[in-house]
């Protein structure tokens, strides 16, 4: 921030013992990063040139990806087709109901020991195909996020926000190990100046220095200390020390060579401000801002697991920014005090708890995980037991005695149904089975169809237990990842958390 601005007021001239005192120095990129790929390719698009703007993360060249497109989207038909799992569902289904009836024909000495043999080693065969169907679903999954990840190779971001200083390479070039771009980061900037070894132990962290260049008129910046060397040159008999400058609104050049008079103070805000304040400035009384304090402790002292309504969020602009409206409505003392600025507002987290699920694999609970993390928020992923309905049985109504049994099971004969089975051995009560469907609709016609020949029978699920995963998510909600989360699904199970804020 500018500490003299050109038509307020002149800068002070330089006297004689401040030209004794001030030490030449240079302005410099707080960093400067050479972007390049990670995988050698042809560039399909740059999208920014010299002197551009930049935010960190954004997209600033790609490579022709013509080939991982393809595979990334091959790689997710497999993974949401279940075909293979629904085909050996209903082969296991099937072995099993064989299973049964080739073991009550056994026990009634009709069928030989190896027939009996070979219906329980093909229905074991179906049970062991359907759990490989399920792991191949799990293998295409991760196939899936490999490809996903050799695809993001191929897209070079920035890691900084700042401004493009060189572009190196053009479209259709190929790139290996060149780099792409070069980005410099200006905002802080980097104050480097060697100081002579006489002053040795005069400088030290936090101290303020006042900054200026020829090349920028009447104009003078503060800087604060960072690192002080503790190695002295020999040959110059100097040490080095680095200042670092904010520039937010990037209005101090770098590259430049200025001149510094350290001003002796330490621990200064990093944030420098106006030497020579306006008239019409009004300053912050300490009351009010001593209550706002408190009214952010108290904020603080929310449990963690409180929820953000939307009426709490009804503050935040459309950008993401609180507006000063809003701010002063919130966070004004009823004393009538002086208002909070917005932005010791926006200071204040509020936490909010998301479960969403179930998941069907850890890796697509991991998924969904990985997008939330890159959102700022911290996620967990569990596992718990769930039933998962796999279709439906035909059965009788409870029968409490074996000579009941029996007596069922002549009436069936007699109505001309031979398609039933019981399970060899089994205790009473017990149901009688008479059929095993895949969809309600033909448990309810056979149903139906034993009704008319005066047969009472029910139809009831056939669940099976399977292990799903549920992801829980806290943090600080922004606007940008409402539209994310609002996609998402919710478990319909209590859990440990409230729902975020607009589910």
């Amino acid at each position: 921030m500018l500490v003299w601005a050109p038509g307020s007021r002149a800068a002070p001239a330089e006297t004689e013992s401040d030209s004794e005192t001030s030490l030449d120095c240079v302005i410099n990129p707080s960093v400067i990063a050479d972007l390049g790929s990670g995988v050698p390719g042809i560039l399909d698009r740059v999208l920014v040139d010299r002197a551009d703007h930049v935010e960190a993360g954004q997209v600033v060249a790609e490579l022709d990806s013509g080939v991982e497109l393809a595979s990334r989207d091959l790689a997710r038909v497999r993974a949401d087709k279940d075909t293979e799992i629904d085909l050996r569902r209903v082969n296991a289904a099937f072995g099993a109901r064989q299973n049964e009836r080739t073991r009550d024909l056994f026990e009634r000495k009709v069928i030989s020991t190896n027939d009996m043999d070979e219906r329980k080693t093909e229905a074991q065969l179906a049970s062991i195909q359907l759990r490989q169907a399920v792991d191949n679903k799990e293998i295409a999954q991760l196939e899936l996020e490999r490809a996903e990840q050799v695809l993001k190779r191929r897209t070079i971001k920035s890691p900084i926000a700042g401004v493009v200083m060189e572009r190196f390479k053009t479209i259709g070039e190929y790139v290996d190990e060149q780099p792409v771009l070069r980005i410099a980061q200006l905002n802080p900037l980097h104050v480097e100046v060697f100081v002579p070894v006489e002053r040795l132990g005069e400088i030290r962290p936090g101290m303020q220095a006042e900054v200026w260049s020829d090349a920028v008129k009447e104009t003078h910046w503060l800087a604060k200390v960072s690192r002080v060397d503790l190695v002295a040159d020999i040959a110059s008999g100097t040490y080095g020390v680095r200042l670092v400058l904010p520039n937010p609104d990037y209005r101090v050049p770098a590259g430049l060579r200025c001149r510094l008079s350290f001003t002796g103070q330490d621990e200064s805000p990093v944030a420098a401000v106006d030497t020579v304040a306006p008239p019409q400035a009004p300053a912050v009384a300490e009351e009010p801002i001593a209550e706002a304090a408190d009214t952010a402790a108290a904020e603080d002292a929310v449990p963690e697991t409180a929820a953000l309504s939307l009426s709490a969020q009804s503050a935040v602009a459309d950008d993401g920014v609180a507006t000063e409206s809003d701010a002063v409505d919130r966070q004004t003392p009823s004393t009538g005090g002086t208002a909070v600025a917005a932005a010791d507002v926006a200071d204040v987290d509020e936490k909010v708890c998301l479960r969403s699920g179930p998941y069907p694999s850890r890796t697509a609970a991991r998924r969904v995980a990985r997008d939330l993390e890159a959102f700022g928020l911290d996620v967990r992923v569990d596992a718990f037991d769930d039933q998962e309905t796999k279709g439906y049985r035909v059965v009788s109504e409870w029968i409490a005695d074996r000579g009941a049994v029996d007596a069922y099971i002549e009436r069936l004969k007699q109505a001309g149904i031979s398609d039933f089975f019981t399970a060899p051995g089994k205790p009473v009560p017990l149901r009688v089975n008479l059929g095993m469907y895949t969809e309600p609709a033909s448990a309810t016609r056979r149903v139906d169809e034993l009704a008319a020949r005066g047969i009472t029978a029910y139809s009831v699920a056939w669940a099976q237990a399977v292990r799903r995963f549920v992801l829980t998510a806290s943090g600080t909600p922004t606007p940008a990842i409402t539209k994310h989360l609002a996609d998402l699904p919710v478990p319909t199970a209590p859990g440990s958390c409230d729902q975020l804020a607009g589910r």
